[in-house]
């Protein structure tokens, strides 16, 4: 888990040095175009230090791909020296490819000027210290707002400082009042914008680059503490005491504020902390209760835990009692099933039933059984139902176990197969009651109090005890019992999603 951290936090790859050339600025890197590199990349590159949990990096250079090969590929770094460059040993390799990967593009700024007249134009673009570019020439003389920022304020002839962005080379570029400002291109190949944007965003993910490995080396806790301080815990006893939980401090700061009615909010402002020291036990009891902060508390609390939704389940079970006769020996096996579930949360329908849910059943399975001393192999398909009572939290909740016990019937048709038998029975399936035992645990595929999760998933397992009652439907041609009931226990595990 650490591992995945290192690497997603800042774009990083853990490389090994195998060469280096005299001067210590080129270098050989045991990773090429399998490992992800193209030609023409460029990374950041540090000496890694300290352990895993708590990593230290040092910056070494910043620097380009020469050649890539399969496998390895080769760097210059001129900022480097020959000592920062140790052979067998790991580096750190940022590429600012993945590092601006995902950002949105960049519109490059350029600095343009204003002419009055033909003289002042001359003595500008001919300027030392003119920054005009030289594919930007006026067509003729304007009276609008003049643009352009001069480095010698003693220099300038007319002209205002304005800043100005142009995404293609036709932009039409208005003054402040919204007067059109004419510009004539005459040398268009000496301005490229894809690589001044190209240049722009190499030098942010040069500087996002040096930050993250700053950001990570501060870290007295390593990696732990990066990530730590984001994620909010469910119970404060589940935070190390060594590490200042900044996201839990902040939602514990926003629900006290909220939970207290403005008359009590008046009282703390007023005494502070001590607001409640004349009160005694039952009397804060008392007015905790009748003002309705604990009850507000707690239904604020779970409020992200009970988000009922749709839930469907995909069952796998094997049944656990032995229904066949040792007397034949074909068909000896306990058989198994395959179910598919839809569970309905009552409590969509009143807050009452908060703890009850209804689900409904596909089930596809076998049962060998024993119809007169013959094993006969019953595969079934049924229909089923059950009401179940959750008396360990609910059946929406999130980020918890919840257990439960339901009772139902299962219905359906199978037919019975024997080598032992001329020709194949149909038979009733009929198990009443349908009872269970099983536990489940729901888990948002998102964290509830940065987004409304409607998505997740969920495992579940139940055991279950069936009285299951097989019927002959068609004439029987052979001597075989045309009724019986077996006492069946099967276990299921499955998955589960809710939307």
């Amino acid at each position: 888990m650490t591992l995945f951290l290192a690497i997603s936090v800042s774009a990083a790859r853990e490389v090994i040095l195998q060469g280096k050339s005299d001067s210590g600025k080129t270098v050989k890197l045991n990773i090429g175009s399998l490992g992800g590199l193209v030609v023409d990349d460029t990374a950041e590159i540090a000496k890694i230090g300290g352990s895993l949990e708590v990593p230290k990096f040092e910056k070494v250079s910043s620097g380009k791909v020469l050649k890539v090969f399969p496998s390895f590929s080769y760097w210059h770094f001129p900022d480097a020296d020959k000592e920062n460059f140790v052979e067998g040993q790991k580096y750190s390799l940022n590429l600012r490819r993945e590092t601006i990967a995902g950002r949105e593009g960049v519109t490059p700024s350029y600095k343009v000027k204003s002419f009055e007249n033909a003289k002042a134009k001359q003595a500008l673009t001919k300027s030392q210290v003119s920054k005009l570019p030289q594919d930007l020439v006026m067509k003729n003389d304007v009276e609008q707002t003049r643009i352009y920022d001069l480095e010698d304020p003693d220099n300038k002839v007319g002209l205002n400082i304005k800043e100005i962005s142009l995404r293609n080379k036709s932009d039409i570029l208005l003054d402040d009042d919204y007067e059109e400002v004419k510009f004539l291109r005459a040398d268009e190949a000496e301005i490229d914008i894809k690589q001044k944007t190209g240049e722009y965003k190499q030098k942010i993910a040069k500087e996002q680059n040096k930050a993250q490995l700053k950001s990570i080396t501060s870290k007295e806790y390593g990696y732990e503490q990066l990530y730590y301080n984001g994620v909010r815990v469910r119970k404060p006893s589940d935070a190390p005491s060594s590490i200042a939980n900044m996201s839990n401090e902040y939602y514990e700061e926003i629900t006290k504020k909220s939970d207290i009615p403005e008359s009590t909010k008046i009282m703390i402002k007023e005494n502070g902390p001590l607001w409640s020291a004349d009160m005694g036990k039952e009397e804060l009891q008392t007015y905790l209760l009748k003002t309705g902060i604990a009850r507000e508390k707690v239904r604020r609390e779970n409020s992200m835990l009970f988000k009922s939704g749709n839930e469907v389940t995909l069952f796998l079970g094997s049944n656990l009692t032995s229904n066949y006769t040792n007397e034949d020996p074909s068909h000896q096996s306990n058989g198994f099933t395959l179910g598919l579930a839809y569970e309905l949360h009552l409590v969509r329908a009143s807050e009452s039933f908060s703890r009850l849910s209804i689900d409904m059943l596909i089930e596809q399975g076998t049962l060998n059984v024993d119809v007169g001393g013959i094993n006969g192999r019953v595969t079934y398909g049924a229909l089923a139902g059950h009401l179940n009572y959750y008396f360990y939290n609910y059946p929406h909740s999130r980020n918890r176990v919840s257990m439960y016990v339901g009772a139902g019937i299962k219905r359906g048709n199978g037919d019975m197969t024997s080598i032992n038998l001329t020709k194949d029975y149909e038979y009733e399936v009929l198990a009443l009651p349908s009872l269970h035992f099983g536990a489940k645990y729901r888990a948002p595929a998102a964290r509830d109090y940065e987004l409304y999760s409607s998505l997740g998933f969920g495992f579940n397992f139940k055991v279950s005890v069936e009285t299951t009652k097989l019927q002959a439907i068609s004439s029987l041609d052979d001597e075989i019992s045309s009724s019986t009931t077996i006492n069946n226990v099967k276990a299921d595990i499955g998955l589960s999603f809710f939307f």
